[in-house]
């Protein structure tokens, strides 16, 4: 297999890129409020993704072990063997079957890719590849939170329409190979997804997005909001017009209303509690962000937190305390993860020492793989069988 790199800045279209292309063209309004807003400080989280990719960049791009990236470190994360072993390695292990799976002869990472009638749209491809039959269009997703499926996925479409226009691997997509759409995300149970599309679906989506673009461009957007999941990283949803219609309504509806809806109601409106939660907790993070940086937020002020106490020098501590106590140090029994992932390797069998115990139901959208809880649940504890202790 042939692989070869291109290096460019990393830089994403603010008008449209991958991770905005579906809100932008579901809510043309984001794109006027999110330039309005102002920008959201990076998490630990996201830093620590960026980091991520950086090694795998040095690993498919450079031709690095994981072991030579050992130690590597980018915006005050360091990847650590227990990192390695939890994100990379099988991240790197999805990709070997990815390959195999998809016969892919040759590849490019880190590619910069636009769209030729929409010089503003742009974005850079985790990764880009192609054999005999098909293309494929990877992108390496670390979050440990929130599953990201590829079915569907516009970000992935986003990217591969402009990597079609664009003139150094254009190539890689000739008519008669279907488009391989592929989410690595070494947290999930299913670590990677795919969505295969031939290239009439992919022209289709171009030539929504193409529309929805002009009518950025054109100004004639800006008040035209929709709400719905892709509000959820949106750097203007605190100043959204529609959120705030929402949460009024939410306000508005008492239990007793609750009580005479229909099932299909009850459940438009808890989407849009999620939905609106969500929301409610960007509008926090803004203001404190606000504070934070000097400005005034009517009604509210920063104070410091609750102090906590840790040892100077913990050495120090221990030499003192030794003089005056018998029992300086808590012993605690490692839970059943962690003993698995000790004795991974060996052939010591946990499942006659470990049950999986189901204290309480969770609700969640009902496409979710795992099995519904039927009939009434009268919230006692429910042991579950050992075969069940991976689940």
């Amino acid at each position: 297999m042939t692989m070869t790199t291109e290096t460019g800045p990393g830089a994403h279209s603010s008008l449209v890129g991958g991770s905005t292309a579906q809100r932008r063209m579901e809510c043309p309004g984001s794109y006027q409020l999110e330039l309005k807003a102002p920008k959201k400080p990076s998490s630990k989280y996201a830093d620590e993704g960026t980091m991520l990719h950086g090694v795998m960049e040095r690993i498919l791009g450079d031709g690095k072990t994981v072991e030579e990236m050992i130690g590597y470190e980018e915006l005050g994360h360091v990847l650590t063997e227990d990192l390695a072993d939890e994100m990379i390695r099988p991240a790197l292990n999805c990709w070997e079957q990815i390959v195999e799976c998809y016969g892919i002869t040759e590849y490019l990472t880190e590619v910069r890719v636009s769209y030729l009638d929409h010089p503003n749209a742009f974005g850079t491809c985790d990764v880009l590849a192609h054999g005999e039959e098909y293309t494929l269009k990877l992108d390496w997703k670390f979050g440990r939170g929130v599953p990201v499926l590829a079915e569907g996925n516009s970000q992935l479409r986003f990217y591969a329409g402009a990597a079609r226009q664009t003139d150094d691997v254009h190539d890689m997509f000739a008519p008669h190979k279907d488009i391989v759409l592929c989410i690595v995300q070494p947290a999930m149970d299913e670590p990677w997804t795919v969505d295969i599309i031939d290239h009439e679906e992919l022209d289709d989506f171009v030539l929504r997005l193409g529309d929805a673009i002009k009518l950025l461009e054109s100004g004639e957007a800006d008040d035209q909001y929709n709400g719905g999941s892709w509000c959820r990283w949106c750097g203007g949803a605190p100043l959204c017009p529609e959120k705030k219609s929402d949460a009024q309504l939410l306000l508005e509806t008492t239990r007793e209303k609750m009580q005479t809806m229909f099932p299909d109601e009850i459940g438009d409106l808890v989407t849009l509690a999620e939905e609106t939660s969500e929301w409610a907790r960007q509008v926090m993070g803004f203001a404190h962000g606000e504070l934070e940086k000097g400005n005034e937020v009517t009604g509210r002020k920063l104070v410091r937190k609750r102090s906590t106490r840790q040892w100077r020098d913990k050495d120090q501590a221990e030499e003192l305390l030794r003089q005056h106590l018998n029992d300086i140090h808590e012993v605690k029994l490692i839970s059943p993860a962690q003993a698995e992932k000790k004795l991974k390797g060996s052939k010591v069998d946990l499942s006659e020492i470990v049950v999986s115990k189901l204290t309480g139901t969770s609700m969640t959208v009902a496409t979710d793989p795992r099995p519904a809880v039927t009939g009434k649940f009268d919230g006692d504890s429910l042991a579950l069988p050992p075969s069940n202790v991976h689940e």
